[in-house]
Order: C-alpha cells, then structure tokens, then sequence
C-alpha cells in the first residue's frame, strides 16, 4: 500500500515558528472599503472594521480567557460586510459560551490573501498558544512572490491587468504566466502538508472556497476536513457571504471540534480542560 506522502515518522523537517507578523492595520477603524466596488451589484459597504494592535480584526491577543480559537483565512473569514459576532468564528465562540465554555476569537483573516497567507499566519499564530485552530482555504490560484524590490506581492490569475500598479506589471506578468492550474494544486498540496505538520498537535479543522481543492482535502485530511463553505446567502456588501452562511459553518466546525474532543482526549491520556 502506498504511503500517505504526508506522513511523518520523525521531526527533523524544522518548521520556522516566530511571532506573529503586524499588519499595516495596526490600531486602526475603517468603514467599508473592502470590498471591490465593480462587483457589489450597487451596493454599499458601511460595516465598521476594527483592528487590535497587532492589525488584525480580533480581539486583543493579550486575552487570557480558557479557550483561544484561531482562524485563519481570505475575506470570507475576515468577515467583509459583517459585524465581528456574524462570522462563523465568532459563532463557533457562541456556540462554545452557551456550553458554559469561555472562548475568545483570535481571527488572523485578512481579504484577498493567498493560501501562502494562511499557512505562514498560522505556524505565526501559534505563538499564541491556541486550543482550536479552524482553517478557510481560499482560491488556489492566489499565490505569493517576491518582487524586485524584495517586497512580498500576491498574484491571483483572474487579476485585471490595468489593476496592477505599472512598476509591478513585469514582475507580476513573468509570474502570472508560470501560474497554471496543475501547479496551483501543487502549491495548495505544499501549503496543506505544512499546515498539517505545524498543527498535528492540535484541535485544527479545515474548510474551502475554491471547489478545485475539495479533493485534495477529502483525500489528504478527511477527519479533519468538514466540507465546502456553502455560499447560502450575501452580507451587506452584495459580494460575500452572509450571516446564515458563516452560521451554517459555525455549526459545522463546532459538530467537528464535539465529535473529535473525546477521541483527542482519550488518545493523549489527558483530562478535559472543560466540561462539553
């Protein structure tokens, strides 16, 4: 039988953990703005964005509350057109609470990011030592490069070109052209196996938005994987998903997280930090 290529019998792979990175939105409040005018069908965005001190629109990360949940993802994460409290990581917190179980909501979202964001975010984000770790996958062909100024850019292959600021379209075309998606997968694949290893330690579950990577996940992760993020109705932006489908992820991750808690607990040999 041929063996699963992510598995690990040892730890000499190093993975880089650090802090985690700050965002340009360091302290700040923004209304609307997140969303791409041309595709809102006419409608306004005037939710109001709060970022902590790190940049991240999450509650501070000095909270030392029981549980931590972090989640990493795009802007269907992020929450672009919702209050805080509607998005799905938010929910799974509420869900928690009417458990009796106090979480906080470390959200590390952030829109438009890559699949690179999300991995590199999150072995970041360990450094806060979470409980729960939940996982939004984005479009595969979002991918990551360094320009000729070493500055980090993002590539996406359905970018417009007039979008891209002019010192950026050589750099940004010579990488666009080598995008396909056979290696798009093949960058997701090393994405996953390297989420995989930073959180096999953890309570960690994962969904998607791009149907391409549905696949790979239910064959690479299917006890961890809970299916593709339903797009069942649209925030105020017009553009993304809205409360009743950040409501039925929730409901999916935290279906999951019960189902999988027993199981963590009796293979560790540990008492519960809770009572579910």
């Amino acid at each position: 039988m041929r063996k699963n290529r992510f598995e690990r019998k040892t730890t000499d792979t190093p993975i880089p953990f650090g802090e985690l990175e700050s965002t340009a939105f360091s302290g700040k409040h923004v209304v609307g703005g997140f969303a791409d005018p041309t595709a809102t069908q006419g409608m306004s965005d005037r939710t109001n964005y709060n970022f902590n001190s790190k940049g991240y629109r999450s509650e501070e990360f000095s909270d030392t509350r029981h549980l931590k949940v972090l989640t990493v993802g795009c802007s269907e994460s992020f929450g672009v057109g919702l209050a805080p409290e509607y998005r799905f990581s938010g929910i799974f917190c509420e869900l928690l609470k009417e458990r009796g179980i106090t979480a906080v909501d470390y959200n590390l979202s952030l829109p438009a990011q890559s699949n690179d964001y999300i991995a590199r975010t999150l072995i970041g984000g360990l450094s806060l030592k979470p409980d729960i770790i939940l996982v939004c996958f984005t479009f595969c062909s979002r991918r990551e490069y360094v320009d000729h100024r070493d500055e980090r850019c993002r590539v996406q292959a359905s970018m417009p070109r007039k979008l891209v600021g002019t010192s950026y379209r050589k750099t940004h075309d010579c990488f666009q052209y080598l995008s396909n998606p056979y290696e798009d997968r093949n960058n997701f694949l090393k994405n996953l196996a390297l989420v995989k290893l930073a959180t096999e330690e953890h309570s960690c579950f994962f969904s998607n938005i791009d149907k391409d990577i549905s696949d790979l996940l239910k064959k690479h992760e299917p006890e961890r994987y809970v299916g593709f993020y339903k797009f069942m109705d649209k925030a105020f932006d017009g553009l993304h998903r809205g409360a009743e489908s950040h409501r039925l992820l929730a409901q999916t991750f935290f279906s999951r997280y019960m189902e999988d808690s027993p199981r963590r607990i009796a293979a560790e040999g540990e008492e519960p930090r809770c009572t579910i």
